[in-house]
């Protein structure tokens, strides 16, 4: 597998998420595991590509925009979809929306 160049997130912590915004702990809201976790490589590829290019949303067009395997961006969308970062319609996957 070979590293994106479009990664955007280093760390994404699932038990905050932020809110308007703003990046104080103070105004930051649980969300998900309390367990401090990082995100697979997958995960990160998957987030990037829905990020970049959301039209691209179905794991075999996010595995080909990542240059991945189609298992990998299945296996990250299901992590993302834990952590709540996305959603799943009959359209493909999408970015949920933050408050």
């Amino acid at each position: 597998m070979r590293p994106s160049r479009h990664i955007k997130h280093e760390t994404i912590r699932f038990d905050v998420l932020p809110l308007r915004g703003r990046n104080r702990r103070e105004d930051l809201a649980p969300c998900g595991p309390q367990k401090m976790t990082e995100l697979s490589d997958n995960a990160k590829l998957a987030l990037d590509s829905l990020e970049t290019k959301p039209a691209l949303n179905t794991p075999a067009l996010i595995a080909q925009n990542e240059g991945i395997e189609r298992a990998d961006a299945e296996q990250g969308l299901a992590e993302l979809l834990e952590a709540g970062l996305v959603k799943q319609s009959v359209m493909g996957w999408k970015l949920k929306p933050q408050a």
